[in-house]
């Protein structure tokens, strides 16, 4: 997972990865949630849907994520498919003041 800075653009990213490899097409669908410390939460600016590789990437334009909201927790939920089971994934991050240039 990247550093978060307040204020700033972030993307972060989440993957289905299956035990088999081969032409095993993923399908299903991932749903992002972030929320802050009060427990709002905070939307994704655009999140791309689940690709052919099941991957999936949850993107923040600038001054969305902020350390007011600090911790921040990221989870990926995977809606499951005919094939793979349901899952999900969170991580906690901390909105830190972005270095200067």
């Amino acid at each position: 997972m990247p550093t978060v800075y307040s204020g700033r653009p972030a993307a972060f990213r989440a993957q289905v990865s299956p035990t088999k490899v081969g032409k095993t097409k993923i399908t299903g669908s991932f749903t992002w949630t972030v929320t802050g410390h009060d427990g709002t939460v905070i939307p994704c600016s655009s999140a791309s849907p689940l690709n052919n590789g099941g991957k999936s990437t949850c993107k923040f334009f600038k001054a969305t994520l902020l350390a007011a909201a600090s911790p921040l927790t990221m989870t990926a939920a995977y809606s499951g498919d005919a094939i793979f089971a349901a899952s999900s994934d969170s991580t906690t991050r901390i909105a830190t003041a972005a270095p200067r240039k």
